[in-house]
């Protein structure tokens, strides 16, 4: 069937800017939030109306101004910017509700979406519904002199912080005209290597497509495309299943490229490719390690009388390639494999396309003079130590999206915000707080920081990765949250400027070489039972004269005083109502609360002291 949709009105936007200032409960007892905006009008069907509450004040609720738009006069904005609001900071909750009815006045289907563009704001959350589902950038259908409601909720992330910036949104109508049918159809390449499905054959605007590629014995998918020839071709997914949602600048072919297992690899080149010859399609495979100087990877090469497009940067392509200053990856290309471009330590810039979704473990590992890189909007997958040991690396940059964020260029979020993947090694200040929507700090995030000196953590942390303050060799203050369980593999490994650390109660285990060669620790303090205690956990820290275990520690690990673990212990205070009964180190003589006797058990709370070291 053919498409018979037309776009008869266009696009009525506004812009709703909120400026807040949340102050604190020992700050100014009122903050005016000015609400401001503009309106590009066009003649639309449509009536569209806005008001909005700000509950968690005291004296009730206030009314926002109104935002009129109708298909035949265009509407009075001269009030617009002049409504104010007031509320009481130190009434909280404090959220702000924006309700927009759109009305439709025409007697056909009308299609509407409201788009978040987010802008420059700090401390909010939001959200956008539309009845009990959230709709978000989705069209939802409007028949004919019935309305829709949109509601947004804007809520500050945390009391006392401020909340400042624009807070932008796009209304987008479309009028439906005779028909609303779409035809999608999603071909392979080949019939023989694999086979294809869609959730539907025939689409409206705003619906979700589902594609699905199945292969056949012998073939590999490798990409869903826009085209069959290599310079026209667009790579949309390199997944098996692609969804999307069907605008007016869809595509309306869409090919799965499935490839034989066998495929033919350049020789002689720097740098080499495989072919997929089927598919059309090329994957950067390696490089010499005295390639120099600036690269630009083509879009598409040839080989022989073939074209390709280069759709990936393989495994170890680039790997060791010191001497590279700068490379360029063509759009297209959207993935970069584990250790792509590891020990690349002459690269100065990279230019990533905005085509990327995914980037290996150790793709840029030990890559020293990058300064700055920009991780693309569509990534939505990071390796581990993707970027560490880029000792110069001094700031993230990127608009971000529903995958990743960047808090003040430093470090890297992900998952929604709750997940710290990397914090720029280069980067000279001496202190971060870890934003407090963090759950999790992943592997080696903090992999050789040695500027840092104090790191702020959340107390929503729970998880703490391996190798996460590796060689932070100015770490010298750190608390370790409560709802934390496990250390893991040489986190603290060589924090040789770290003086004193608690592990929290909810720890039960504690990997191997955690806290290696913490020189500088002078005193530790466990809090609860550790079922599981890693060789070495506690080695070659010298400095550790003190430990103290808390009243709720009932048993110790049988390896706590071994393997050269706290061997320079002369002070053991067990706190007031503490049970414990254990052995005592056997590398020394101990007595208890400056008694004479000797000891060689806990029995209890009390302080237990070495007579055999001054």
């Amino acid at each position: 069937m053919s498409l018979k949709t037309k776009l008869i009105s266009s696009i009525s936007a506004f812009v709703l800017v909120l400026a807040l200032l949340v102050v604190g409960v020992f700050a100014l007892p009122q903050a005016n939030v000015p609400l401001r905006g503009t309106i590009n009008f066009q003649a639309t069907s449509v009536y569209a109306e806005i008001t909005g509450t700000i509950s968690g004040q005291e004296g009730g609720q206030e009314t926002l101004p109104k935002l009129e738009f109708s298909h035949n006069q265009t509407p009075d904005t001269s009030g617009w910017a002049k409504g104010d609001l007031v509320f009481d900071p130190t009434a909280s909750p404090i959220q702000i509700q924006i309700a927009i009815n759109v009305k439709n006045l025409s007697e056909r289907s009308l299609f509407v979406k409201v788009d978040d563009l987010i802008g420059a704001v700090t401390n909010l959350t939001k959200s956008v519904m539309v009845g009990a589902e959230d709709k978000e950038g989705a069209y939802v259908e409007v028949l004919p002199r019935e309305s829709v409601d949109y509601v947004i909720s804007l809520s500050p992330t945390d009391e006392g912080e401020s909340v400042t910036g624009e807070y932008n949104y796009l209304i987008t109508l479309i009028d439906e005209s005779e028909t609303q049918d779409i035809v999608i159809q999603a071909n392979p390449n080949m019939e023989t290597l694999g086979s294809v499905a869609s959730n539907a054959e025939i689409f409206n605007i705003g619906d979700t497509v589902e594609l699905t590629a199945t292969t056949k014995s012998g073939s590999d998918f490798l990409a869903w495309a826009t085209s069959l020839t290599p310079n026209t071709m667009e790579i949309l997914s390199t997944s098996a299943t692609y969804s999307f949602e069907l605008t007016m600048d869809s595509p309306r072919t869409y090919y799965a490229l499935f490839n034989q297992t066998t495929s033919t690899s350049q020789t002689g080149e720097d740098p080499a490719y495989t072919f997929y010859n089927e598919a059309k399609l090329a994957s950067v495979t390696s490089a010499s390690t005295s390639l120099s100087g600036a690269l630009e990877i083509p879009s598409v090469v040839t080989s022989g009388e073939n074209s390709y497009k280069v759709y990936s940067i393989g495994n170890d392509a680039f790997q060791r390639c010191s001497n590279l200053t700068s490379i360029t990856i063509p759009e297209g290309v959207t993935s970069i494999g584990d250790n792509a471009f590891d020990g690349c330590s002459g690269l100065t810039s990279i230019s990533l396309p905005s085509t990327l979704t995914s980037i290996g473990q150790h793709a840029f590992d030990d890559c020293s003079s990058l300064t700055s890189i920009t991780i693309p909007e569509g990534v939505t997958s990071i390796g581990n130590r993707a970027f560490s040991d880029c000792s110069g690396l001094e700031a993230f940059y990127g608009t971000g999206n529903s995958y990743y964020t960047i808090d003040d260029n430093r470090a890297l979020i992900v998952d929604g915000g709750e997940t710290l993947l990397a914090y720029a090694p280069g980067n000279t200040k001496t202190s971060y707080l870890i934003p407090k929507g963090v759950t999790s700090i992943g592997n080696s995030a903090f992999y050789r920081c040695s500027s840092l000196t104090e790191i702020i953590i959340p107390e929503r942390v729970t998880s703490i990765g391996d190798f996460a303050f590796y060689r932070c060799s100015s770490l010298a203050s750190v608390t370790i949250p409560e709802g934390v369980t496990s250390i893991g593999y040489q986190t603290f490994f060589y924090c040789s400027n770290l003086t004193k650390i608690t592990i929290p109660e909810g720890v039960t285990s504690i990997d191997n070489f955690a806290f290696y060669g913490c020189s500088s620790l002078t005193e530790i303090t466990i809090n609860g039972n550790i079922s599981s205690l890693g060789s070495s956990a506690f080695s070659a820290c010298t400095s550790i004269t003190k430990l103290t275990l808390g009243a709720g520690v009932t048993s110790i690990p049988s390896n706590l005083f071994t393997d050269d673990n706290l061997a320079n212990l002369n002070e053991i205070v067990v706190e007031e109502g503490s049970t414990l009964s254990a052995a005592l180190p056997t590398y020394g003589k101990w007595v208890k609360d400056g008694g004479s006797e000797t000891v060689k058990s806990f029995t209890g709370e009390g302080t237990y002291t070495r007579t055999d070291i001054q």
